[in-house]
């Protein structure tokens, strides 16, 4: 199948187009909050450089979050676009679930964390069981204490959020293992894997039913609702 995935979850800009497990044609660079202005123009070249058309694409999958709120509304509202104007299946992806679709060798443990600033990371904990990763702890976001658990044992960590906090994960787990940033960087063809993989259980929705997955109020909507509570 052939598989046209974004992540804009962070200031990257992901885009691939991939054939079952083999990616096709890639886009990854700093987009410095340009994602808007630049994933319609990557779709195009990718497509170009692959020498197919939109209609000759299976699937779409999008980052649908947790991440940036910019980047995901243009991600998924891009997407969206697509699939309602080419009639495309369209499959939602979790953010920290596709990071960790690209660890090469999957640990027996492993916590995915994004910055969510703040002082905050957007989390979530696998397990890996019968060669695949299962979730122990859904998506959420809060202090990185909350998820470097001194009893964790063997814990690989991965994402900028484990980066940013590296030094408060190894005081609480002086053994955990944290990944470098070219391995803890979101990468549009994990997103296709894990969309694919969906797709294939019987998981694909309709451009309306993907919205971006915040898990928190932005920083906007936190001021609206101050305002609001000073006024009353």
């Amino acid at each position: 199948m052939i598989v046209l995935a974004a992540d804009t979850s962070t200031p990257f800009l992901s885009v691939a187009l991939c054939e079952d497990d083999h990616v096709l044609a890639e886009y990854n660079e700093p987009a410095d909050r340009r994602h808007a202005e630049l994933i319609l123009g990557v779709v195009d070249d990718l497509l170009r450089r692959s020498d197919l058309e939109l209609k000759e694409v299976d699937l779409l999958a999008v980052s649908r979050g947790p991440g940036s709120f910019t980047g995901l509304r243009v991600g998924v509202s891009s997407w969206k676009g697509l699939a309602s104007g080419a009639a495309l299946p369209l499959v939602g992806v979790s953010t920290l679930d596709a990071l960790a679709r690209r660890c090469v060798e999957p640990p027996e443990r492993l916590c995915v964390l994004l910055d969510a600033k703040m002082q905050e990371v957007y989390g979530a904990t696998y397990e890996l069981r019968g060669g695949k990763f299962h979730k122990t702890r859904d998506d959420s976001v809060g202090p990185v204490a909350e998820f470097a658990d001194a009893d964790a044992g063997s814990s690989v960590y991965m994402g900028d959020g484990a980066l940013l906090y590296e030094d408060s994960i190894r005081k609480a787990h002086p053994n955990a293992v944290v990944l470098s940033e070219e391995e803890s960087m979101p990468r549009a063809w994990a997103v296709a894997a894990v969309g694919l993989d969906r797709f294939r259980s019987g998981d694909s929705s309709t451009a309306s039913e993907v919205v971006p997955v915040y898990l928190r109020q932005s920083q906007a909507e936190r001021n609206r609702v101050k305002a609001q509570a000073e006024s009353a």
